[in-house]
């Protein structure tokens, strides 16, 4: 009894922090109008990452925060850059409130930074020029989003999910391959919903792998019910 009831603790605060910890909705609604735009359209981009297996329009994936199964270890590459301050845009990741710069402005395509988690909420980014390496801290494994931060403005932050953008708007499209479980983000760097934005997504893309969408809601609240029901039972026994 007691190997029961420690099993279905530890999967109460598996959910939990998902639960409590992202006052937002980490699903966007897909898809969004994906323009050609003067440089390489994000169709060829993606067809040169993956041939034939994405549709830009109908591919596009709802989720716009993600988990590991565990702490350990994610690799994001920078797949293409177009954007009049490239040399200044910055890439990050965030969980809840709480934010991090992966890429700055000098990284370019080809750029790949490791982040390893040494702990729930806590670790360390390595990488090469352009890469913010160090320790990192208050990104949880178990719920983290990315986000282009254009021209490096500390204010101007655009969020893989929507609800946390001006005007909730679309600022990122995302793409995963089912067989490899490889994700790429494509990120517009102009306002969407009420702005100037060309909507061509090819901005900043980033390519990461072994990433997972957090639970539904309502899959979370489901398994909160039935630990709920579970535990009165075992009350009842106790």
């Amino acid at each position: 009894m007691k190997t029961l009831k420690y099993r279905l603790f530890v999967v109460l605060l598996a959910t939990v922090p998902l639960a409590l910890a992202d006052p937002f909705n980490p699903f966007n609604t897909r898809p969004v109008t994906v323009n050609p735009g003067p440089e390489t359209p994000l169709q060829t981009i993606l067809n040169t990452q993956c041939s034939g297996c994405f549709d830009v329009y109908y591919d596009q994936q709802s989720a716009g925060y993600w988990r590991l199964v565990s702490p350990g270890v994610i690799a994001p590459l920078i797949v293409v850059e177009f954007a009049g301050w490239a040399g200044s845009n910055v890439v990050g990741m965030f969980s809840g409130t709480t934010t991090h710069d992966i890429f700055l402005g000098p990284a370019g395509p080809g750029t790949a930074a490791l982040v390893q988690w040494l702990t729930p909420s806590s670790g360390q980014i390595i990488g090469g020029s352009g890469v913010n390496t160090g320790p990192f801290s208050g990104i949880s494994y178990l719920g983290f989003g990315f986000y282009l931060r254009p021209q490096g403005a500390p204010s101007a932050y655009y969020y893989t999910v929507d609800d946390l953008n001006p005007n909730d708007s679309p600022q990122a499209v995302a793409y995963r391959h089912m067989p490899s479980n490889t994700w790429w983000i494509a990120f517009e760097d102009l306002l969407v919903n009420g702005g100037n934005s060309d909507r061509d997504y090819n901005d900043f893309v980033l390519r990461v792998e072994s990433i997972y969408p957090v639970p539904e809601p309502a899959a979370i609240l489901l398994v909160g019910s039935v630990l709920l029901l579970v535990g009165r039972r075992l009350r009842a026994r106790a």
